[in-house]
Parts: structure tokens; C-alpha cells; sequence
């Protein structure tokens, strides 16, 4: 498994808010995509992948604080996720893909899901599942 993904920062420009259709459109085909702070303005921070991409720790990938990601990186920052890969997708609450996890199902181009509040912010692995 491929543990290379891409992070991006998505700047809003003049607009004050996206809705999830817009952010959405940022994970391409055959990718998953995390997003820190959902879709918040100014901007938002991505993280993403092609399908058999894993990482079992999401701190080695930077983000930055200004938009939504805490200690500057992706660990404990995921507030929304894409899945257009094919497959089925899980984060984990905890490094080395350790339970609990959380199914992420594969909806296609143009959807985000949006985590509820008791699972905002504490995504630290993901990969097939």
C-alpha cells in the first residue's frame, strides 16, 4: 500500500462560504479526500489520495492552523471526508489503523459527508477496509 498522499490548501477567495457541493468538487476521480474544518472560510485544508493509499499516521502531513488543522498537522483535524475511489474507505481514531473505526463508503464525485460533532477532529490513520 502506497503511503503518499497530497496535501492543498483550497483558498475561498472573495466568497465568505462554500457549500459541501463546492468542496466536494476538489477530490477527483479515483481519490479520497479529508478535509480539515469541513468547508469553512477563508479556506480549507485537503488531504488526498488515490484508491490503495493508506497512511497509519496523519500527523506527518502538514496543515496549517489557519484553517482548521490543529498542531499543524492533519492528526485530530479531519472535520469531513470524500470517497471516489471505488472502494471502502476507514479512518481511525487512533495511529497504525487501531480501532475505533469509522466506514467511509465509496458515494462518488460530488459528495462530502460532514463528521458529527463527536467525531469532529479525531481522525489519525486511514486506508482500505
Amino acid at each position: 500500500m502506497s503511503t503518499t498522499l497530497t496535501t492543498g490548501t483550497v483558498a475561498s477567495g472573495q466568497t465568505t462560504t462554500k457549500t459541501p457541493g463546492t468542496a466536494a468538487e476538489y477530490c477527483g476521480p479515483k481519490q479520497f479526500c479529508l478535509y480539515a474544518d469541513g468547508y469553512a472560510s477563508p479556506g480549507y485544508q485537503i488531504l488526498s489520495g488515490r484508491s490503495g493509499d493508506a497512511s497509519a499516521d496523519l500527523s506527518q502531513y502538514k496543515c496549517a492552523e489557519s484553517v482548521g488543522c490543529r498542531f499543524g498537522t492533519f492528526n485530530d483535524s479531519m472535520s469531513a471526508w470524500s470517497n471516489n475511489t471505488g472502494r471502502r474507505y476507514c479512518w481511525y481514531m487512533h495511529g497504525n489503523f487501531v480501532e475505533p473505526l469509522y466506514v467511509m463508503e465509496s458515494f462518488g464525485a460530488g459528495t462530502l459527508v460532514t463528521l458529527l460533532p463527536h467525531e469532529n477532529d479525531s481522525a489519525s490513520s486511514i486506508g482500505p477496509c
